[in-house]
């Protein structure tokens, strides 16, 4: 029996993601036959091995890799502190993706029994895009969700262009893909046995990595995501991920923003945005909204660094006796992104 070649994107953003859980799923559902291409993006840019993970036979590669570089977050954003950004970190995994089926799933996850089965499955007959059940264990009970666990060909995701970043840092990028890849012709298929157990109790979203709206319900720029994005068949703010993809492939670095990138939303500058650390806290436990402000903080990352990116790296995992072996990178000097006729993004 042959098994399956699959690409799993795994995004984080919080200081004890537990990578561990994840692996220890994959570990008693793969079989001795699958290969797995695990992509970690992680936004504080640590080793996998130090957020949980270990060798086993099915994971046949491992890269571990900052977000590409965003005007909302990292060590090349204009803004006065790191924003959420999860549009940008998903393609980040498309563009690095080097099989042709990819599966995403959120952090502090445990995979129910079934989910790689049913993965297997639709990755053979690839009929439709799959997501299942996104159970969400918060401190007050359970949400259930479905935006952080679905899995299509990688083509299907680069018809639509990946994810849409104009919707960083407020979120609903999983809704507007899942609207693009409809609108594009594909079916979207909610599979209930292919279900996923998140903990996240003690906190919402990571407080150094808030999310942000703008006005007031249902005047907001969530609700214009919705007007603007949902009707598309193609992402607006989202740079061609094929011409990325091609780049890289290349041995090309990712381009960084331009300092005078304006939010799609009102036309204000991003440059230098933030918002206040009580407020930034407040946002991080769903407990109102954060409102725009100027620069009002210091942080470790000058707003517009120039600091160099590392490249992705590439691991070549060796179950067998423990192994990691690391393929470093060339180091390549980050160039600026050509500047068009309109600074616009979000």
């Amino acid at each position: 029996m042959s098994g399956m070649k699959i690409t799993i994107a795994y995004i984080t953003a919080r200081e004890d993601p537990r990578l561990d859980w994840f692996v220890d799923g994959l570990a008693q559902q793969a079989t001795k036959h699958d290969q797995i291409e695990l992509i970690v993006v992680d936004a504080l840019g640590r080793p996998a091995t130090s957020i949980g993970f270990r060798p086993i036979p099915q994971i046949t590669k491992l890269v571990q890799t900052r977000p590409k570089p965003t005007a909302w977050q990292g060590p090349h954003r204009i803004t006065a502190h790191d924003f959420f950004a999860n549009a940008n970190a998903r393609n980040t995994a498309i563009v690095l993706c080097s099989t042709d089926y990819i599966c995403f799933v959120d952090d502090r996850c445990k995979i129910d029994r079934g989910w790689l089965d049913q993965v297997r499955r639709n990755e053979r007959k690839r009929e439709s895009v799959i997501c299942g059940p996104y159970d969400k264990h918060e401190d007050w009970g359970i949400s259930i969700d479905h935006g952080g666990n679905h899995a299509l060909p990688l083509k299907w995701a680069l018809e639509v262009n990946g994810f849409e970043e104009g919707c960083d840092p407020v979120g609903l990028e999983d809704c507007v893909f899942g609207h693009m890849l409809a609108n594009a012709g594909r079916r979207i298929d909610f599979v209930t046995e292919m279900s996923i157990q998140q903990d996240r109790r003690g906190f919402v979203h990571p407080l150094d990595f808030p999310r942000q709206d703008k006005g007031q319900s249902p005047n907001d720029k969530s609700h214009a995501i919705r007007a603007r994005f949902f009707g598309r068949k193609r992402t607006a703010f989202t740079p061609d991920l094929r011409v990325l993809r091609g780049q890289h492939a290349r041995g090309q670095p990712f381009p960084v923003p331009s300092g005078n990138l304006r939010d799609w939303y009102d036309g204000s500058p991003i440059r230098g945005v933030g918002i206040t650390t009580a407020e930034r806290e407040a946002r991080a436990r769903g407990v109102g909204e954060a409102s725009i402000s100027g620069a009002n903080r210091s942080d470790a990352h000058a707003a517009g660094s120039t600091t160099p990116m590392p490249k992705p790296i590439e691991v070549l995992v060796s179950a067998a006796d423990g192994d990691i072996r690391v393929a470093e990178p060339s180091e390549t000097p980050l160039v600026e992104m050509e500047k068009g006729s309109e600074d616009e993004i979000a």
